[in-house]
């Protein structure tokens, strides 16, 4: 008994040892610990379960925690510098949990009444080894709700009370009260923000490019605050000739401010006027004008988010304002160029893409050191490169140099970051590095939405679907009106055989955006796996009216579906989309492998595939999708054909399958 203990003892003291050692990495876990320890991951969470009865997860996330209350009982630092340096990526998210664990927030650490015993980092080993034996498994249930710690029994307890109607809501709205009145009445401060389109005040309506700029920059600024929650430009653009009032764009978009501003500009004057709302109170709380030369704008811009962090009582961490404050270009033409260059890329159309990357070659004329510029010459070669406006292996490879060029002049970049992860996802199928290009870029910024996006549809590929949805539930919550995530969202709902949520998020997609014919496809496919028969021919009926070429063949659907059933309304559909001058052949394979026709499904697959990595100036006008086929159902009874499994090893996913 007394060896079985010291080699837990020895076990807990190693494990400590290295989580200390590793203590600021936010992203340290059972990979690096298994490497250290030289134990399996297995068998770290077996002896870890056996000892203390806990995750290796919340072990880590506990110590930390203990390792935090030292340093605050000593004044070692501010809450969000020790947020930091135990390894907690977000100082709201270690406040809460800091609050969880201890029963307080951190900054009632002092008011402790016997801080002596309070858990910290010294006492740890011996209160995980407690755990085994259990002095504090002995307690009553009358001391256990008295504990400090003692809010998520007491959850748990509430749930059971109130699955079997022994309390009702009112019951926990009393409860709720109770423990905030407990807590010292803290609640959580609504750090979250939403800044509407700038109006362009100008004489010159072009100008509008001008005040769309301003816009933005302040929204990168603010991004780069973690404490705040900001919502994107995507979705604040369908509120640019809205009627409606800031409080209720403010409740449709669940944030507790709204900026608003406009831009005045007269040669090298520039004026712009801010005022933030504070919505929930229906008032202004802060309001300035600046009056600048053009070669000011900067400082202008990063005056207005650090005084928006002030306003919302945001933690501003030092490397945070050292980006808000950084100067991208000293060049006025240069900003101008590259304004003009990010207002038409930002129309995500081949004209607008093409037209872009001109303006961000004359910044780069102007600036060959404009980090921004080359960022977004990279998203705009890989947008053209991936939706085939360009051919795609020389469209990855001109992204790939521009993002490189951006990281080599600054490498805190993010949009260079998720660009360069983009690149790796579609143009090399290196999925290892470019998961660390996804989490680098929203490490750097965590509110950045389209790296959220690109993120989850890389976690997507390799079947990661909780992690995927994990992801797109977050760009959602920073771009709720951005249809490309919803549809994303309709995808992996899908790929998980959730049918009916992801109906409602194609109907979300038809509602933001009812020009993108495709989702007819999307809807075509749920309705077809839930045997929907007379909606699978209304869709298919749909998308035969989306293009001129296939029309004709509208009329005969339901001929074929009364002659052959479903089969016949597939074999019509794939007769349709051979004949038009660009046939998608990733669609037209997934409808052969429903249709359990494995050879030709096959053959499509290969000419996507060759498509794909063809050196030839032709041009596809359609979407990169061949490695989606490692987690999409339509593709299931293919799994063990051995032209499906050269195609994922080709592709480096047979590790993933």
């Amino acid at each position: 008994m007394f060896q079985t203990l010291s080699m837990d003892q020895a076990f807990i003291s190693k494990l400590t040892e290295t989580i200390e050692a590793n203590l600021r990495d936010e992203k340290f876990g059972i990979i690096e610990l298994s490497r250290v320890m030289g134990m399996s991951r297995s068998g770290i969470y077996r002896k870890l379960k056996k000892i203390t009865k806990k995750s290796l997860n919340q072990v880590i996330r506990e110590y930390r925690l203990s390792k935090a209350m030292e340093m605050l009982q000593h004044h070692e630092a501010t809450i969000a510098e020790i947020a930091y340096e135990v390894g907690f990526g977000s100082p709201a998210y270690f406040t809460k949990c800091f609050h969880e664990y201890y029963g307080y927030p951190p900054g009632e650490v002092k008011k402790v009444d016997h801080p002596d015993q309070v858990k910290t980092a010294n006492s740890f080993r011996q209160f995980l080894l407690a755990d085994k034996s259990g002095p504090r498994n002995s307690k009553s249930w009358r001391d256990l709700l008295k504990s400090r710690n003692s809010r998520i029994l007491s959850f748990v307890l509430l749930s059971f009370l109130v699955a079997f109607g022994i309390i009702g809501v009112p019951g926990i709205r009393l409860l709720n009260r109770s423990n905030r009145a407990a807590n010292g009445g803290v609640i959580k401060p609504d750090r979250s923000i939403a800044v509407l389109p700038f109006k362009n005040l100008s004489e010159e309506p072009e100008i509008q490019y001008f005040a769309d700029g301003i816009m933005e920059d302040i929204l990168d600024d603010l991004f780069q605050i973690r404490d705040i929650r900001v919502i994107s430009r995507t979705t604040m653009e369908h509120f640019r000739e809205s009627t409606l009032t800031s409080p209720e764009i403010a409740r449709k978009l669940k944030v507790g401010y709204i900026l608003e501003g406009s831009v005045q500009r007269a040669g090298a004057e520039t004026r712009i006027h801010v005022q933030l709302i504070d919505v929930k109170r229906d008032q202004h709380i802060w309001s300035e004008k600046y009056d600048r030369k053009m070669d000011n704008v900067f400082s202008i811009q990063s005056d207005i988010a650090k005084q928006i962090a002030r306003e919302l009582r945001a933690v501003l961490l030092p490397e945070e304002l050292k980006q808000i404050e950084k100067i991208p270009t000293r060049n006025t033409e240069a900003y101008e160029m590259y304004l003009r260059g990010r207002f038409f890329c930002n129309s995500r159309t081949d004209v607008g893409l093409k037209k872009g990357l001109g303006y961000y070659e004359n910044a780069l004329r102007k600036d060959p050191d404009y980090a921004l510029a080359y960022s977004g010459m990279a998203d705009a070669y890989f947008l053209l490169a991936f939706w085939g406006y360009i051919q795609r292996a020389e469209g990855y490879s001109r992204a790939k140099e521009c993002a490189f060029q951006a990281l080599k002049i600054d490498n805190n970049l993010a949009q260079a970051h998720a660009a360069m992860g983009c690149v790796l996802t579609w143009g090399e199928w290196n999925w290892e590095d470019a998961i660390d290009e996804f989490k680098i870029a929203l490490k750097l910024n965590p509110n950045y939405n389209l790296a959220h996006n690109y993120y989850s549809e890389l976690l997507d590929i390799l079947r990661e679907n909780s992690k995927a949805r994990e992801q797109i539930n977050l760009a959602l919550e920073l771009d709720p009106y951005n249809w490309m995530s919803h549809l994303l969202s309709a995808a992996y709902y899908c790929h998980e055989g959730k049918f009916g949520m992801a109906e409602e998020e194609c109907n979300q997609v038809i509602e933001i955006n009812n020009e993108y014919k495709h989702i007819h496809y999307r809807l075509f496919n749920m309705y077809y796996r839930q045997h929907e028969d007379m909606l699978v021919l209304k869709k298919i009926q749909d998308i035969l009216m989306t293009d001129t070429a296939t029309v004709a063949y509208a009329n005969s659907v339901t001929q074929a579906y009364d002659q052959s059933g479903i089969r016949g309304v597939l074999q019509l559909l794939i007769e349709s989309q051979v004949k038009i001058s660009r046939p998608n052949y990733y669609w037209i394979a997934s409808w052969y492998a429903l249709l359990g026709d494995k050879e030709r499904s096959l053959h499509y697959l290969d000419l996507v595939r060759q498509k794909h990595l063809a050196q030839s100036p032709e041009i596809t006008y359609t979407s990169d999708e061949l490695p989606h086929i490692n987690n999409n159902l339509d593709f299931e009874n293919l799994s063990n054909e051995p032209g499906f499994q050269a195609l994922l090893q080709e592709m480096g996913l047979s590790g993933y399958h």
